[in-house]
């Protein structure tokens, strides 16, 4: 529950999560859980804004062919690194990684972790910047045939 009176936001935790407020407050040796808290805010708020959209123009997307090829690709289902390197004829991992990051950056692509080293890379659908994409590809495809 979260109350705000005069510039101050009173919010009530439960105890579980007090609890590893306080613990976080000492292992960080700061004096209360309400510091704690202020910390972990403060520190949210600043991966919030490392992760926001980046907003570019829709041809940014569609003049890279490689670009293309992985939502291409992506949008038969979803696929590690090393199956879309191969899906788009690239042998280094780390220009794959480049354009997924790219992707992931405009909200076009979701890219979630299994174990150590796997990467499962799928297309965000609920982006509408992905839909007007999709859109664009589909209606060359069908001026092509």
């Amino acid at each position: 529950m979260l109350n705000r009176s005069e510039g101050v936001y009173i919010i009530r935790l439960p105890p579980e999560l007090y609890a590893c407020l306080e613990r976080f407050a000492r292992f960080k040796r700061l004096n209360s859980a309400e510091e704690a808290a202020c910390y972990a805010l403060k520190k949210f708020l600043e991966h919030q804004s490392f992760y926001e959209i980046e907003k570019r123009d829709l041809s940014y997307y569609l003049q890279n062919s490689k670009m293309v090829k992985v939502i291409r690709y992506l949008s038969c289902g979803s696929g590690s690194l090393g199956q879309i390197a191969r899906a788009i004829g690239v042998n280094d991992y780390d220009r794959v990684r480049q354009i997924v990051g790219k992707l992931q950056a405009a909200g076009i692509v979701l890219v979630s972790r299994f174990g150590k080293r796997g990467y499962l890379v799928t297309l965000n659908h609920s982006s509408p910047i992905t839909q007007k994409l999709l859109e664009n590809l589909e209606s060359w495809y069908e001026g092509s045939r």
